[in-house]
């Protein structure tokens, strides 16, 4: 009868940790959706311009949407798979951005070099504000710089939104570990091909390039197809235009092939205006 009775507790402890690690699995796996996000991207991001002003009178969703990401534990965010991890910190810098200018919106503010609605308006933006995540206070600054380049995949810096017009565009979804590969190609893509960010002169012999590739060169390195250990390395405009070679679109490339080596590259202004569609509707 006693063996019976340790029998009956040890299956029933059995089917209580089984059920509990499924309740968890099941809680973290409605997280990785990023269901809340992508209904608010849907509702206010057209062509990767925002209408802060409508999201501003809801904020609902994207309130509860930092809250999910406040309730990862430690654990759990370290059970995740690379591509999970690099989903999560792309959307929590998103969102967290997105959130800090619609606690200051509409921005006017009066730092002569940059624009007045522009996010580098708020003081302290990048380090004084943070989010919790696997209970861990991180701001704007460590996620990108100490987190998502950590991946060493520079395409992060094509969907990583600093709510500006130049540099990457607001997606109308969230990412999920599943399709972030497939996502963070199309981002590359439409980066290399948008004019803003790439052109040849051949009149002036001059590659415009998006200002991105000046400030982060070596992240670019990894993919560039270059040996990067052989000395002297190669220097960042050669880290740069082989990246673009290695990456961009079959036109791209045959482009950067032609060129003699008496090009030169010239790195264009970086747009700090707000990527506000009520703003960039106003201006035309």
């Amino acid at each position: 009868m006693a063996l019976r009775l340790s029998f009956l507790k040890f299956y029933l402890g059995l089917a209580v940790i089984i059920s509990l690690t499924s309740f968890s699995h099941k809680a973290l796996a409605y997280n990785l959706k990023h269901e809340l996000f992508t209904a608010d991207l849907n509702k206010y991001v057209q062509n990767g311009l925002v209408n802060y002003s409508l999201w501003q009178k809801n904020q609902t969703n994207l309130n509860n949407y930092l809250k999910e990401l406040s309730q990862i534990t430690a654990s759990q965010l370290d059970s995740l798979s690379t591509d999970e991890k690099k989903a999560l910190w792309i959307n929590a810098y998103n969102a967290f951005t997105v959130h800090l200018v619609l606690q200051f919106y509409p921005i006017s503010g009066k730092i002569p070099y940059y624009p007045e609605n522009s996010l580098r308006q708020i003081k302290g933006i990048w380090d004084n504000y943070f989010l919790d995540i696997a209970q861990k206070k991180v701001c704007i600054c460590e996620i990108e710089h100490d987190i998502l380049r950590a991946f060493r995949d520079p395409r992060v810096h094509f969907v990583v939104v600093p709510a500006s017009l130049s540099g990457a565009k607001l997606a109308n979804h969230a990412y999920t570990g599943q399709d972030i590969d497939f996502d963070l190609d199309k981002a590359k893509n439409e980066f290399l091909n948008n004019n803003d960010n790439f052109r040849v002169d051949m009149t002036t012999k001059t590659i415009y390039l998006s200002r991105i590739f000046k400030w982060f060169p070596l992240d670019f390195a990894i993919k560039s197809g270059l040996d990067i250990t052989h000395f002297p390395p190669p220097s960042d405009k050669e880290i740069i235009i082989s990246y673009i070679k290695s990456n961009g679109s079959t036109e791209i490339q045959k482009i950067l092939k032609s060129l003699t080596n008496d090009f030169k590259v010239d790195f264009l202004k970086f747009n700090w205006g707000l990527n506000d569609i009520k703003v960039k509707q106003a201006s035309f």
